[in-house]
């Protein structure tokens, strides 16, 4: 009889913990309101560099190409909302995208076909005491990517200073990873270097130049 009341007051204990439990880390920052967000006519891609630089949630964002020279633009007015509530937000207001989890990183993307680049697995990527701008050139030249590169005739036109020259003061870090796309990479990268948010677009005529800016 002792031991069947000890076993439900156990029971009765595990019960109620489970209902305190800690939410999910992902649960957590997607809750997390933004005070103020006040955009008229921006490109969806800059809505979203602002939400992450607003809320101190980590995005990764493959923008779509613009068409016709036009960019699509999105208003977005809102006080007291939540992340969630505002990236619900852009992706009606623009709906050619969709935005998911990805640990402690939000990945929004085109709804359709995605960019194969991002797709690309490397094998082994492995830098040592680098920033970010240096850890984007080693991911750009791993063998993997190079490859595809060749494949495509796809070139990075990000427009950038000469290697230093605006490098002064990057936090450095070290990474290992195995077996990983592209856009996870992008992901820890931007992780490691306390960055808010990276971008990737195409343009150009035949959409044969990419640009990779990371902030």
């Amino acid at each position: 009889m002792i031991f069947k009341i000890c076993l439900l007051a156990a029971l009765g204990v595990y019960g109620m913990t489970s209902l305190v439990r800690p939410q999910p880390k992902d649960t957590i920052k997607l809750d997390r309101t933004i005070p103020d967000l006040q955009i008229t006519g921006a490109p969806t891609s800059l809505v979203l560099q602002r939400v992450a630089g607003s809320s101190s949630v980590p995005i990764g964002i493959e923008a779509l190409p613009e068409i016709d020279g036009q960019t699509r633009t999105i208003d977005v007015r809102l006080k007291g909302a939540t992340v969630r509530a505002v990236l619900d937000l852009v992706v009606k207001k623009d709906p050619r995208y969709v935005w998911q989890t990805a640990g402690p990183v939000i990945n929004v993307f085109p709804k359709g076909p995605k960019d194969p680049l991002l797709g690309t697995i490397v094998s082994h990527f492995e830098v040592k005491n680098v920033n970010r701008e240096e850890a984007i050139r080693a991911l750009e030249n791993s063998i993997e990517v190079q490859k595809i590169l060749a494949e495509t005739s796809l070139s990075d036109r990000t427009l950038k200073s000469l290697p230093g020259d605006s490098e002064y003061g990057l936090p450095k870090f070290s990474l290992d990873l195995k077996d990983s796309s592209v856009r996870s990479i992008l992901n820890s990268i931007m992780l490691k270097s306390s960055s808010k948010s990276w971008v990737f677009f195409r343009y150009g005529a035949r959409k044969d130049s990419f640009s990779v800016l990371m902030h």
